[in-house]
């Protein structure tokens, strides 16, 4: 902003900032507290992730034509290349499966995935931005913490008063007010909790943060699947920083300590319980659809049964008894719908984000440096059996994390082998 008002010019690291945090809002809908009239409601509606996803589309048009061989060839470039491509290709063998959907249909589908254009310019900005990482990770938290507001205060004003001040429909489980974290409050909360454990600045702060993150967590957006895949995180995290006997002892006491909670709060109870495919209808609808969705990715791997819109293919896209959700079976559904093609788009990236965690891993030395990496790469693959980051509600994260990955890994590259 600085450079701004000085030269009258803005800069494209400032524009890329610019870009992913409207793109943020836009996504979120504003943490949910604006509401919108017509006509302009439309852009929350059905459309709401195409146009945040033009922006990260205008970002990457910005990057690689105005900033001349910015990226040369990068992994983000390539992948996203490719990745845009392989949803062309799911777009038009779609098309010729069910010539009744018109084109505009699919693009609004896989609008999502138009956020893949950030991938590439998040991964300049945190190059040539004069400390890009922590800007960026503070603007995520801001983000996450608004959320976290939000959603504890909807959750007891309505409990409270019956009002929801949000301009949402609100959902409930248990009779209480059930809401999400949006794409970042889950792992922000590890984030906080490995800046707190490991780290020395602000700590009163991040411990503040994490445990507000975990309320927010356990008591309002209410997500077995998320409770577990943080809690394995955050244990993770726990058992990088094992440099002294005090911290190892620390570490044992921390992890009994939440097996005693898990067990005597209940909800250790009421987890398994939900697991039992006899006892929890959740679990066994879920693994019926994971059997069907996988059977139709196997009968046609290419694309699977592909971009199965309207009514007239509910029962496609849903199976038999219509109860079948993607996002429920986490990669399952997305080969069913995406299939060979999803290999490129996020097995691709996670196998190479996976082998930076091992390497990062493997060397004691900087374990602890990097917990928050490898706890994230921990809850980005828990979370593929289920509730998994190419859902069009949690995509934004996946080229944040691309990003963040690509821009760590080559720094610790250049300090420990340089």
């Amino acid at each position: 902003m600085r450079y701004f008002l000085k030269t009258g010019k803005l800069r494209t690291t400032s524009l890329v900032y610019g870009v992913s945090l409207l793109a943020i809002l836009m996504d979120c809908v504003f943490f949910g507290l604006i509401k919108v009239q017509a006509p302009l409601s439309i852009i929350w509606g059905q459309y709401n992730k195409l146009f945040p996803g033009l922006l990260c589309f205008i970002a990457f048009l910005v990057v690689v034509f105005y900033v001349r061989n910015a990226l040369g060839d990068s992994f983000t470039y390539v992948y996203t290349i490719l990745s845009v491509l392989s949803i062309a290709c799911v777009i038009i063998l779609s098309g010729l499966r069910y010539p009744g959907i018109g084109l505009f249909s699919f693009l609004i589908e896989t609008s999502h995935y138009w956020f893949l254009f950030l991938t590439a310019p998040l991964l300049y900005y945190l190059e040539r931005e004069e400390c890009g990482y922590a800007k960026i990770i503070s603007m995520l938290n801001t983000v996450a913490m608004i959320t976290y507001v939000v959603v504890i205060a909807q959750a007891v004003v309505y409990a409270v008063s019956g009002v929801s001040f949000l301009a949402k429909e609100l959902s409930f489980r248990n009779q209480t007010v059930r809401l999400g974290l949006g794409c970042f409050g889950n792992a922000m909360i590890l984030y906080n909790f490995d800046r707190f454990y490991n780290g020395t600045r602000k700590r009163t702060f991040h411990l503040l943060m994490a445990v507000v993150g975990m309320v927010a967590m356990l008591f309002v957006q209410q997500t077995r699947g998320y409770t577990i895949s943080v809690v394995i995180a955050l244990g993770i995290i726990v058992l990088m920083n094992n440099r002294t006997t005090l911290k190892v002892l620390l570490n044992v006491l921390l992890i009994i300590g939440a097996i005693v909670y898990l067990v005597y709060s209940g909800i250790l109870a009421d987890l398994l319980a939900s697991l039992n495919p006899e006892t929890g209808e959740n679990i066994g609808i879920r693994l019926i659809a994971m059997d069907y969705f996988w059977k139709e990715f196997i009968q046609s791997p290419l694309i699977g049964h592909g971009l199965a819109i309207g009514t007239q293919y509910i029962s496609i896209a849903r199976g038999p008894i219509e109860l079948y959700f993607y996002s429920d079976v986490g990669i399952v559904g997305s080969l069913a719908q995406y299939g060979l093609f999803y290999l490129v788009i996020y097995v691709w990236p996670m196998i190479r984000m996976g082998r930076m965690t091992i390497e990062l891993f493997a060397n004691k030395k900087v374990r602890q440096e990097y917990a928050f990496l490898i706890g994230l790469y921990c809850l980005l693959l828990l979370t593929s059996v289920s509730l998994i980051v190419t859902d069009m509600f949690r995509m934004l994260l996946f080229p944040f994390c691309i990003a963040i990955f690509e821009y760590r890994y080559t720094n610790y590259k250049k300090r420990h082998e340089g």
